[in-house]
């Protein structure tokens, strides 16, 4: 554990890269994210406001009453492995027709994905050991597919909960693809999914545990998409995805509390 700040990066760092609409390291001295206009297609980086949220006044003053749309994640870890994404087809919406997407649970800004995908600056090398913990909301069972960290092919891929017609199984493929289970439940959730030295696998939703412990020690080779994997995007909800490539999963209770908490 580190010192020097309370922030969740101050407490866990040497994250992998780590997305989200709050300030996550005191370190962090950029913007969260980039929108960009329905209007005239104009971007502009939003920062946090005062209290280390969103700025939605900026946002709003910049957007008014059009739509707006993520076009990057800043990566708050330091390793600025930012997201982003040139299609317009293909960014998350975060103000409908001035108004901002928030949470229909915790009333925080959110964002709105309908079959989207963001690249990254750089590759990730994937890890034997990992631990990538996100806050999603699954509206629809039927039609949402949640996808964290994955690559422009179907592997490696460290989490998908896929929709009805694929059995709402939560599967990971970093080079041998495995199956928690699955799940029909659509709601807010937080997921969270690691690996140990020895291979085994956990997945908690909302801190239970979610199937078994399947084991495989493949680790393909490298990460570079936030949202997809091959052809597949996300449609559903994000505010929060970070990646940890060690075990900072033996403090997964404590960072686990830290999502709940703020976003409860």
């Amino acid at each position: 554990m580190a010192s020097g700040g309370n922030l969740l990066l101050d407490l866990y760092p040497n994250a992998a890269l780590a997305y989200s609409l709050r300030r996550l390291s005191s370190s962090f001295s950029g913007s969260p994210i980039r929108v960009r206009r329905s209007s005239d297609n104009a971007e502009q980086d939003i920062p946090f406001d005062g209290s280390g949220d969103l700025d939605t006044a900026n946002l709003l003053a910049f957007v008014g009453s059009n739509d707006g749309f993520i076009c990057d994640w800043y990566d708050q870890s330091g390793n600025s492995n930012n997201a982003f994404s040139n299609s317009a087809a293909n960014q998350a919406k975060i103000v409908s027709s001035g108004v901002v997407e928030t949470d229909n649970t915790n009333g925080k800004p959110t964002s709105v994905w309908a079959s989207d995908k963001y690249d990254l600056t750089n590759n990730v090398l994937t890890t034997l050991e990992y631990y990538n913990i996100v806050k999603i909301r699954r509206p629809n069972r039927n039609t949402n597919t949640i996808i964290t960290i994955a690559s422009n092919t179907t592997a490696p891929r460290i989490l998908t909960w896929s929709p009805n017609g694929s059995g709402n199984t939560y599967v990971s493929n970093m080079d041998s693809q495995v199956s928690f289970g699955s799940s029909v439940l659509q709601s807010g959730y937080i997921l969270d999914t690691y690996r140990q030295p020895d291979g085994e696998m956990f997945l908690f939703r909302n801190n239970a545990q979610q199937g078994g412990t399947p084991n495989t020690t493949s680790v393909g080779s490298t990460l570079n998409r936030f949202g997809s994997r091959g052809a597949q995007f996300t449609t559903g909800e994000y505010q929060e995805c970070i990646l940890w490539n060690d075990n900072t999963y033996n403090d997964r209770a404590a960072i686990y509390d830290d999502l709940d908490t703020y976003y409860q």
